[in-house]
């Protein structure tokens, strides 16, 4: 596993989780872009108790300009957009690539498709469709399921990841130099690892760290010692607020 960690510059609705020197230079590697409109979840009830806490104050038009204006205060050398359950995930794609034909931003876009359809040549027809636009660089198709909370499932198995299917679907990545952004939770990152392992020409991204909860720190570190084996993984400094944690000083 890569020792590379990115910082993620937390925002909420009339206060940040700011703990970056003034001017750091910083790559932003895990954002998003959102409206209520294209992103319907954000005007589901769910919304109150997502992961992060209630997100009722940013479902909300956010868009380019907001973010680059909230940015000034850090040198930023270039930032990835992650996929954010937009209702048309090629639509949202051809947006980020006008966006940064407009803007400069975003440098990297990370979109979404459904890995576990039966279907590997829509998979693929998908894959296609994304890779169109130039800034595309991979795919995140979220797997963390929590077996003990409900509102911490973002799949339909804790064991989505070892289906065949699954597996038949994330080898068309490597056919296309496309990376798989990675977010499980720690009982899951065992499982993940092997599943790193057998696709070493994959580059995997763990999202927020693996997301190490309180009372479950002794199965991260063990998944994360696994996770070191494979030299085709890399880890984000980001999520403190999915951890109800606050972002360390040093970060």
């Amino acid at each position: 596993m890569r020792t590379r960690y990115f910082t993620r510059i937390w925002r909420e609705d009339k206060r940040n989780i700011h703990s970056v020197p003034t001017k750091r230079l910083i790559s932003d590697a895990h954002f998003h872009l959102w409206n209520p409109e294209s992103n319907p979840w954000l005007k589901s009830a769910g919304i109150r108790h997502h992961p992060a806490g209630d997100l009722t104050p940013v479902a909300r038009n956010y868009d380019i300009v907001e973010y680059q204006q909230e940015s000034k205060k850090y040198t930023l050398s270039a930032c990835v957009h992650i996929q954010a359950a937009h209702k048309n995930s090629i639509q949202e794609t051809a947006m980020l690539q006008s966006l940064y034909n407009k803007y400069g931003f975003p440098n990297g876009i990370i979109g979404y498709v459904c890995l576990l359809d039966e279907n590997t040549s829509h998979v693929e027809t998908q894959l296609r469709y994304h890779i169109a636009f130039d800034n595309f660089r991979g795919i995140r198709f979220m797997l963390d399921y929590h077996e003990k909370k409900e509102n911490r499932r973002q799949t339909e198995s804790p064991v989505a990841m070892t289906t065949p299917i699954f597996h038949k679907n994330l080898k068309l990545l490597s056919k296309y130099d496309l990376s798989f952004d990675l977010q499980v939770y720690p009982s899951q990152l065992s499982n993940a690892a092997v599943m790193c392992a057998a696709h070493s020409n994959i580059r995997f991204v763990v999202n927020h760290m693996g997301l190490p909860l309180k009372n479950e720190m002794s199965q991260w570190r063990q998944g994360i010692k696994l996770l070191s084996a494979c030299e085709n993984v890399y880890v984000k400094f980001s999520g403190w607020p999915m951890l109800k944690k606050k972002t360390p000083e040093n970060a």
